[in-house]
């Protein structure tokens, strides 16, 4: 029977529809004029999408890390769907100014869409039409990916798993080349909206397809043994395919940082979130583990009695069999959720075997590993349907089957209660979204620039103070509300940022963007790239500025202020390196300075410590100390004799940005008074700005509580680093570095 003339599918729709209109009104009924989120990756995942069908063609992303870009994926703007979009807007212009009921209708079509695709798969597992429906609600409206509906878009879509093993079953149940190319198709597509998506998807079958492989190699024939292998190896073919043949950066980093920090756990799998019915309520904000995948009060039952039963069969009855009214192939469904839901805990990698991870290469690309345990929730959720109805439609008795009746009625009851406090915690998305809309689209920049005299056009792009760059794994300076003004103006006036808010982002072009903010005599290597010499936009909020931001601030023209941003002309002039005006300060009192051996200095009774320096040339990789395989390489262990208690000292270092390593360290600073520590700083490289040839120096200031306190200066992890400079703030030192160039405070200064 063809699938859409099942009227239990469109009741299911239907349902599903209402739930959700009675649920969040304002964003159905006004899907143009409201939005999800106006901040975080809500805001990043709405602006990609919009200023992409606004400036955008084909899979380039202009709106952010001006003047490369991006490819639409790694910018998360659900090239699914963006992609299609933007060819239809050719042909209905009017859809380019609908994107955010574009983003916001296939959120909540994706839950209509999840609701319907369990109803199928419930069906196929020969469940009743009424049933399937209840069963199929109760699965999708406790789903953990709702609470992606806030920021994170791509991954909200809950029919991407079980409208994806539909169509396997259906396949394998009747294999021909247009049910075999649909699945991979669709599996494919879906992990254009999120790579997570197909992943998730392709790792569940090969986990089905390895326990299948082994327990009925001799029993199934070969073409069934071979479709959940081939599925996913053609998936993950043509995702890569699709990168390779569409994106042109070649260093992107290949060790994301968070394998481990992301992971699900007996917590989040097996307890209530704090706004569900049986949660802690707990004050402020109510943030989602990312391995957040709550099976719910009835899953949890139905495993209890499972795991009882198979207890009392092999205690009391002395037997190992298990008796349950699923198919084998049912319990492979149900041992393969279970390898993922021990994967994304981290199994086995936790037990010592972290090294395991770098040694398979594939395994580098995950940071989000908890996502991987969503399948063990749609699983039991399933089983726990499928189970109630089997137990139900095979028992005998009439007081037995009223029993059960009552039983299943109460477990029901139990589940639809979940939901709806599941749901309940989201309306608040609902109450604010009006209010995100007038936030993200009042005020309008363009005009705010008019009243200046000056128009997007006599820009090339924004560049937004207090500086931002997250997404390169490697650099992640995150100062909000940063993104927000800089997202605003660019949809305002079409004029791409500088800053970065993406993922995966190049190494080099990370590198080059943040070198925007380093010390002023190191030369910017992103201006000789820029196509044009038009000024940047300037914009900037708050009071909160680093030194290298108030120098570039000072020499830009103010243009108007509206009391929460201010916005300025600065000319690429700014960027210049003084270095000519350097060297000759440096050969005007060279004579001046106070020699100490290594270096000179402009006081006379200097302690500074120098480290790692090598007086024979500048800047060369040669001089780095190779401590990458080092745990914890210690730089410094000693009392700094000279200084004074409640002294200040100025710190700096340089290491080696490593693409093989998926972040990076912090310099620690640890004060020892009698072997107990008495005084801790950290300055995390991946919060600095001072960038040159593939190096990043860190600098910060610590207080030396007593003189006698034993300093140890070490790194949080391996790394190549070179000139370790403690010193006063107010001192500068100059250090030969050959014959032709001097450190000047650890940046190297060429001297002709």
């Amino acid at each position: 029977m063809n699938v859409f003339s099942d009227r239990g599918l469109w009741l299911t729709i239907l349902i599903s529809s209402v739930i959700l209109l009675i649920s969040f009104p304002a964003l159905l009924l006004h899907g143009n004029e409201t939005m999800f989120s106006a901040g975080g990756d809500g805001l990043k995942n709405y602006f990609t999408v919009l200023f992409y069908l606004q400036q955008n063609n084909g899979v380039h992303f202009s709106g952010m890390n001006y003047p490369f870009g991006e490819h639409i994926s790694f910018a998360d703007a659900q090239a699914g769907i963006a992609v299609p979009m933007q060819w239809l807007s050719s042909i209905f212009p009017s859809l380019k100014n609908n994107g955010l009921a574009l983003i916001n209708y296939a959120v909540f079509a994706g839950i209509v869409a999840g609701a319907a695709s369990f109803y199928l798969l419930l069906k196929q597992f020969g469940i009743s039409r009424s049933v399937a429906i209840t069963g199929a609600l109760l699965i999708s409206f406790l789903s953990p990916q709702l609470f992606r509906i806030e920021a994170h878009f791509g991954l909200s879509y809950i029919f991407f798993f079980p409208l994806s093993i539909f169509l396997f079953l259906k396949t394998e149940e009747k294999p021909n080349w247009k049910r075999f190319t649909a699945t991979i198709v669709l599996i494919a597509w879906m992990g254009l909206l999120h790579f997570y998506l197909a992943v998730i998807v392709c790792l569940f079958l090969f986990a089905f397809a390895l326990l299948q492989t082994v327990t009925g190699f001799k029993k199934i024939n070969r073409k069934t043994l071979l479709l959940p292998w081939i599925i996913p190896i053609a998936v993950l073919v043509l995702l890569q395919l699709f990168i390779f043949f569409t994106d042109d950066v070649t260093d992107r980093p290949s060790k994301p940082w968070g394998f481990f920090s992301a992971l699900a756990d007996v917590k989040t799998v097996f307890l209530p979130h704090s706004t569900d019915l049986l949660g802690k309520p707990v004050s402020g904000y109510p943030v989602v583990a990312e391995g957040f995948a709550y099976i719910g009060a009835a899953a949890i039952l139905f495993l209890l009695l499972f795991l009882s039963t198979a207890v009392y069969r092999a205690v009391v009855k002395k037997t190992v069999s298990l008796w349950h009214p699923f198919s084998s192939k049912e319990m492979l469904l149900f041992a393969g959720s279970i390898l993922l839901l021990l994967f994304s805990m981290g199994v086995p990698f936790v037990w010592h075997l972290e090294f395991l991870v770098d040694k398979i290469s594939f395994l580098r690309q995950f940071r989000g590993l908890g996502r991987f345990a969503w399948p063990f929730y749609y699983i039991t959720g399933m089983f726990t349907i499928i189970y109630c109805y089997r137990i139900y439609t095979t028992a005998t008795g009439k007081a037995y089957r009223m029993f059960l009746f009552l039983s299943f009625f109460a477990v029901a009851g139990l589940w639809a209660a979940e939901c709806k406090y599941r749901v309940k915690g989201l309306q608040r998305l609902d109450n604010e979204a009006h209010k995100n809309h007038l936030r993200f689209h009042g005020k309008n920049y363009g005009s705010l620039l008019a009243k200046a005299n000056v128009y997007p056009s006599d820009f090339q792009a924004i560049l937004c103070f207090p500086f931002y760059h997250i997404g390169s794994e490697k650099f992640s300076i995150d100062y909000w509300p940063s993104p927000f003004y800089s997202m605003k103006a660019a949809m305002q006036t079409g004029l791409p940022v500088v800053n970065v808010m993406l993922s995966r982002t190049s190494l080099s072009q990370s590198s080059a963007t943040v070198q925007l903010l380093s010390d002023s005599l190191i030369e910017k290597q992103l201006i000789s790239k820029l196509p044009t010499q038009r000024p940047f936009l300037l914009i900037t909020s708050g009071n909160q500025f680093s030194a290298n931001e108030l120098r570039l601030i000072q020499q830009a023209e103010l243009l108007i202020t509206d009391g929460e941003i201010a916005m300025y002309k600065l000319p690429l002039t700014a960027f210049d390196a003084p270095a000519a005006a350097a060297r000759e300060r440096y050969f005007n009192k060279k004579d001046q300075l106070y020699n100490y051996g290594l270096y000179q200095s402009t006081v006379d009774s200097s302690n500074a410590v120098l480290k790692f320096f090598d007086p024979s040339t500048a800047f060369s990789a040669a001089s780095m100390i190779n401590n990458s395989k080092v745990k914890k390489p210690l730089l410094l262990d000693t009392v700094l004799n000279g200084y004074s208690d409640n002294d200040t000292l100025h710190v700096s270092l340089w290491i080696q940005i490593e693409p093989e390593k998926d972040a990076l360290p912090l310099l620690e600073i640890e004060q020892l008074n009698q072997n107990k520590q008495a005084a801790y700083t950290e300055l995390p490289f991946k919060w600095a700005t001072d960038v040159l040839a593939n190096r990043v120096r860190v600098t910060g200031t610590f207080v030396l509580k007593q003189k006698s306190n034993r300093v140890r200066i070490t790194l949080s992890e391996g790394s190549k680093y070179m000139n370790l400079l403690i010193k006063k703030p107010s001192e500068d030192i100059y250090v030969p570095a050959g014959s032709n160039a001097v450190y000047f405070n650890n940046i190297p200064l060429k001297l002709n």
